[in-house]
């Protein structure tokens, strides 16, 4: 008998070990306070962690029950405990210490997306429902929340259809997560019980809202309907939405309908859009409040450039606190930039001149990539370009930034698999003048450890 209860307790003993290191041990000294990030990525820093998605999953590539929860290994929410945001190398490995993982489920894909508020982390993964036939859905969002202690794991919706469009607003003391579904504008109310889903807009041509809330105006979505004469559209009326109370407010009046607007952004209360006016060109225009008649045009005409990206700049002088506004538009050969006031193609100026993908801007500084080369940063002010990550092979998408680290998937050195791990580098050395500093944060598969010198 005894015997059989030692072997009992061998495999007990072997069950906890297999789940601790699985993620599934209580974890300690859990956060509470909402991790405050300049740009939303994947990643989240708080205090004395970081939680991050550890590596990136492309949607496409999951299968059966990979993303069911404790089915997922190293693509998992992991954290990394920090000593005044060090992070702490193993010297023979060079592997990070102090790494944690926090729940077993894909945080890092297509259309993934991570905040924080409290001690809880919202997040959306590719779902794992199937359809009426049976069938994977994962290029569907399902939405999550989860305590920073790997507890209390809740899903709360699942998208209709691939979302690229969302955000977290702190409107008030109230925080709402906006997402465009298909043609429906969908928010949730978020707090200790989560609001049932409210539809604030359907059945439009676009929808588009602030990734962050700094003015007022914030609190407004914007939303386009066509008008059509049978199958040809011939115009289009623009609309907002109060995200708080759902009262809409449609901005262009019949017999101001017969153009063609395209929503860019909502940018420290203001919207964004490309239009063609009544010279039948084509202008980038800004619009805050008041009647459709109130707009601006801030460019010169653009039909003969082809346009790849906008970009709104805003420079806050160090002395007077005064803001400075620039618009950035990319082509397909450099970036060339219009202050704000200028709308003449001889005011504006070259900031990039090479092929570049604007990630964001932060200060007087645009943030941007170059394929096969890496991380830049230059300032509007001095025209000074900086390096910031060497690192010639990662994405450009679901990057952070916590107004010193940029956040970023990339392959590591001995890379052998082609996964993307999430990595960060230092703004600071680019400050100082010296080399690029680029650090992974969380673990990486078998293969793809750096290789043992002594073997």
């Amino acid at each position: 008998m005894k015997k059989y209860v030692m072997g009992f307790l061998v495999c007990l003993i072997t069950c906890v070990m297999v789940l601790s290191s699985c993620g599934y041990s209580q974890l300690t000294n859990s956060p509470t306070t909402t991790s405050n990030m300049q740009v939303i990525g994947n990643t989240l820093v708080y205090d004395e962690y970081i939680y991050f998605a550890n590596a990136y999953k492309d949607s496409a590539t999951l299968s059966g029950t990979q993303n069911n929860t404790g089915n997922v290994g190293i693509e998992s929410l992991y954290r990394v405990k920090t000593t005044k945001g060090a992070i702490t190398y193993n010297t023979e490995t060079n592997l990070p210490e102090n790494v944690e993982k926090v729940l077993s489920k894909v945080v890092g894909s297509n259309n993934s997306f991570i905040y924080s508020i409290g001690e809880y982390i919202y997040f959306a993964s590719p779902s794992t429902h199937k359809d009426i036939n049976s069938n994977d859905t994962f290029t569907l969002n399902s939405y999550f929340r989860v305590k920073t202690d790997g507890t209390g794991l809740k899903e709360f919706y699942t998208s209709s259809t691939s979302i690229t469009n969302q955000t977290i607003l702190k409107i008030g003391n109230d925080y709402y997560l906006i997402m465009v579904d298909g043609t429906n504008l969908i928010k949730f109310k978020l707090g200790e019980n989560i609001e049932a889903k409210t539809i604030l807009a359907s059945d439009f041509a676009s929808a588009i809202f602030a990734k962050t809330f700094n003015t007022e105006n914030d609190k407004f979505a914007y939303y386009t309907v066509q008008t059509k004469q049978g199958e040809t559209v011939t115009g289009t009326y623009l609309k907002k939405v109060d995200i708080v109370t759902g009262e809409q407010t449609q901005i262009n009046e019949p017999g101001q309908n017969d153009k063609t607007i395209t929503l860019q952004s909502v940018f420290d209360g203001k919207l964004y859009f490309k239009m063609n006016e009544s010279d039948s060109k084509n202008y980038y225009f800004k619009y805050e409040t008041g009647t459709f008649s109130t707009r601006i045009a801030i460019s010169p005409p653009v039909d003969n450039i082809e346009i790849t990206s906008f970009n709104v700049l805003n420079q806050i002088s160090s002395t007077t606190e005064e803001i400075t506004t620039y618009y950035l538009y990319s082509t397909a050969s450099k970036t060339f930039c219009l202050q704000s006031g200028n709308t003449s193609i001889d005011s504006s100026f070259d900031l990039i001149n090479k092929a570049s993908t604007i990630l964001f801007t932060s200060g007087d500084y645009v943030y941007y990539s170059v394929a096969s080369t890496g991380i830049y940063r230059i300032s509007i002010l001095d025209k000074i370009e900086q390096q910031i990550s060497d690192n010639t092979n990662f994405l450009e998408t679901k990057i952070s930034f916590d107004g010193r680290y940029v956040y970023f998937y990339a392959l590591n050195t001995d890379n052998t698999t082609g996964m993307y791990y999430m990595h960060r580098a230092d703004t600071n050395n680019a400050e100082l003048g010296q080399s690029c500093s680029v650090q992974l944060l969380g673990q990486l598969q078998t293969t793809d450890q750096p290789a043992d010198e002594d073997e």
